[in-house]
This record gives C-alpha cells, structure tokens and sequence, in this order.
C-alpha cells in the first residue's frame, strides 16, 4: 500500500535553502574579514614599533661610530677602496 511519508516532503524549498546558504556564508565572510583586519592590524603596529625602536636606535647611537658619506665618495675599507652609495654606514 502507497503511503505518504512525511520524510518525503521537504521542509525547505531550493530558494529558502539558497537563501540560509547565502545569508550564513555572508555572517561568516563579514566575520572572516574583521578577523582579518584585526590580524592585520596588530602586525602593522608590531612593524611601525620595530621601525621605531631601530630608528631611535640609529638615530640615539654613538656619534662616533656613525661616518657619514655622500653619493660617490670613495670610503676606504681594511683590503679594498669601494665607492658607497649610502649616507650612513
């Protein structure tokens, strides 16, 4: 005998489905995101603070360990004679 089951019937259609599907998707890339955002975040203030720490460093550093040089100028190593291209070595 053909019965009825109610197992047979869904309880949602393909576009209530659709629907859960994107709304639940949506909730956890806006989620996703500002957990993102905030990983970023945090790693670009522990860079600005490195960048500090190194630039107070180079800047607070003894003066007489600090040779300046301009674009070109021939700076005289222990066996060689380089040109440096740098400000600060």
């Amino acid at each position: 005998a053909l019965t009825s089951s109610t197992d047979d019937i869904p309880m949602f259609t393909y576009a209530q489905t659709a629907q859960m599907c994107a709304r639940l998707l949506g909730e956890q890339d806006k989620l996703i995101r500002e957990q993102y955002e905030q990983l970023l975040t945090t790693k670009l203030n522990e860079q600005y603070e490195q960048f500090v720490r190194y630039s107070h460093d180079s800047v607070h550093k003894n003066p007489s360990q600090q040779k300046l040089y301009h674009f070109g100028q021939q700076q005289e190593t222990e066996n060689t004679s380089i040109t440096s291209f740098s400000y600060v070595s």
